[in-house]
C-alpha cells in the first residue's frame, strides 16, 4: 500500500553526461534515422533523458526517493512518461545536475481494479548556470485488487476435414456425410452404403449388388 507521507520527499544531486556515443547509441536502439543524431555535437532525442535511472543508480540510494512511496509491484505498474523542455535540448558534451522528488501522491477510482493509487516522481535537469533544462514525469500506479478478467464467450472452430470443433463440454456439431470404407458412402445417419450408394437397412444386415437388402 501506498505511503501517502512519501510526498515532497526529495533525493540528492546526481550527475547527468550528456555523451555523444550514447545518443548514436540510443538513436540506433530506437530506430531513428533523424541526421540530427548522428552529427559532431548531437541533440538529444526526447526521450533521451531516461537514461538518468542509471545515473541515478551510480549515485546511491539516496538519488532517487521513489522507494519512499512502497507502491506493491505486483499490482503496480507504469502509468505515464512525460518530458517538458524549458529551451533548446541538450547537446552531447553537456553536463547536468539532476534531482528527484515525489511531487505528488493521489487516488482515483477504477473500473476494474478498485482504488487507485497514483504516484509522480518528477526529476530537473539543471545546467552549469543553474538554468532549468528539461523536467522528466514519471507516473506509477498501484491497484487495490488485482483487475478481475471476465470470460469469454466460447467459439467453435472448424477443422481442416471440415467439422465443427465444440468447445470442451458441448456436444460436437452434427458433422457432413463422410465415406465409411472405400468406394463407399455414409447416409444421412452415418450408416454405410453399399456399392450402389443405398444404404444398409439395419446393422447386421448388407446390401446386394443392386442395392437390394440381403438378409
Amino acid at each position: 500500500m501506498a505511503n501517502f507521507a512519501a510526498q515532497g520527499t526529495v533525493g540528492v544531486p546526481f550527475p547527468v553526461h550528456i555523451e555523444r556515443g550514447k545518443i548514436i547509441e540510443f538513436a540506433a536502439a530506437t530506430h531513428s534515422g533523424n541526421p540530427a543524431y548522428r552529427q559532431e555535437q548531437p541533440v538529444v532525442p526526447p526521450t533521451f533523458l531516461t537514461t538518468q535511472m542509471f545515473w541515478q543508480e551510480w549515485a546511491g540510494p539516496g538519488a532517487n526517493p521513489w522507494h519512499h512511496v512502497e507502491l506493491d509491484q505486483r499490482r503496480g505498474m507504469h502509468a505515464e512518461q512525460e518530458y517538458v523542455f524549458h529551451g533548446p535540448p541538450p547537446r552531447a558534451g553537456t553536463a547536468l545536475t539532476a534531482r528527484s522528488r515525489i511531487a505528488e501522491i493521489y487516488q482515483k477510482q477504477g473500473r476494474r481494479g478498485g482504488t487507485l493509487t497514483f504516484a509522480v516522481l518528477v526529476t530537473e535537469f539543471r545546467d552549469a548556470a543553474g538554468r532549468l533544462v528539461a523536467e522528466a514525469r514519471m507516473t506509477g500506479v498501484e491497484t487495490a485488487s488485482p483487475p478481475v478478467e471476465t470470460a469469454s464467450p466460447p467459439v467453435e472452430t472448424v477443422s481442416l476435414t471440415g467439422e465443427t470443433v465444440s468447445p470442451p463440454g458441448e456436444a460436437a456439431s452434427p458433422t457432413a456425410e463422410t465415406a465409411s470404407s472405400p468406394g463407399e458412402t455414409a447416409g444421412p445417419s452415418g450408416e454405410a452404403a453399399g456399392p450402389s450408394g443405398e444404404a444398409a437397412s439395419s446393422p447386421g444386415e448388407t446390401a446386394g449388388p443392386r442395392g437390394e437388402t440381403a438378409p
